[in-house]
């Protein structure tokens, strides 16, 4: 409790008082929790992919930059994380996680249907 221009004013004690146990069961709650990586995560990631040779081509294309360097910048940066991701994509398909065809990037799409590549579809 405490005076407020005359009145008395009651507050809720939770909010002030607190045990060292709250804090550590706040503390515990507050860690990073661990991403699980189903066919969802799997989906997403193909998503982000996708956005990310979009935007590369927007980039290369329509893009104005000061010199060609800062360009060259800029895509580096684009393309190693679309690399983190297309690594992470390989990995999550290698371990058995299902996805559909059509989910998959354009840019992985061009690559499983090449002429000349054998894909699990076309040796049955």
């Amino acid at each position: 409790m405490y005076k407020e221009s005359g009145a008395v004013v009651q507050t809720a004690p939770f909010l002030f008082e607190s045990s060292p146990l709250d804090l550590q069961d706040w503390s515990i709650s507050m860690q990073k929790s661990v991403k699980v990586q189903d066919k969802y995560y799997l989906k997403s990631v193909h998503e982000d992919i996708d956005l990310l040779d979009r935007k590369l081509a927007h980039l290369e294309k329509y893009d104005v930059f000061e010199s060609g360097a800062a360009r060259e910048t800029a895509a580096s940066k684009m393309n190693a994380t679309r690399e983190l991701l297309a690594r992470t994509a390989r990995r999550l398909a290698q371990e058995g996680i299902p996805f559909h065809e059509s989910e998959l990037p354009r840019s992985f799409r061009a690559v499983s249907t090449a002429p000349g590549l054998d894909s699990p579809q076309a040796s049955r």
